[in-house]
């Protein structure tokens, strides 16, 4: 399996307030979605607001939206590309940050976001290590 992952961060509030929505849009995903901060994105961005008020940090980052995608060559079902970007997102995040994460199927080739707040549950702010992805073990 040839996975691709790219990330960018998100540096405003409403950055923020535009990528839940969008990568949960209904026409892109038939509801192959799912979060750990609510069911709508208003919830959402309204757990990953919260979060930040319990947990005030300085800087400027809002969170953080990995993109991936497999092969072009590769055909991966829509329901196994959901499984798999669970058991990456539960092995990479756990319960520590707020995160939504979604299969978008309108496109010539499936790929599937993920955004997640850059504050954590229990405070701190999030921070990449070089070769933290290649740790990340999935079926």
């Amino acid at each position: 399996m040839s996975l691709i992952i790219k990330m960018d961060t998100i540096k405003t509030e409403e950055h923020l307030r535009k990528s839940i929505p969008y990568i949960m849009n209904e026409r892109k995903t038939d509801g192959l979605c799912f979060s750990n901060a609510g069911i709508t994105p208003e919830q959402i961005l309204d757990t990953f607001f919260l979060t930040k008020q319990m947990h005030p940090t300085h800087g400027t980052r809002q969170g953080y939206h990995f993109k991936f995608s497999f092969s072009k060559d590769e055909t991966i079902a829509p329901e196994d590309a959901l499984s798999f970007i669970r058991e990456w997102v539960e092995e990479y995040l756990g319960d520590r940050y707020d995160y939504a994460c979604s299969v978008h199927k309108d496109r010539d080739h499936m790929h599937m976001h993920l955004v997640f707040n850059s504050v954590a549950r229990n405070g701190g702010k999030y921070r990449y290590e070089k070769g933290d992805w290649e740790k990340v073990q999935w079926h």
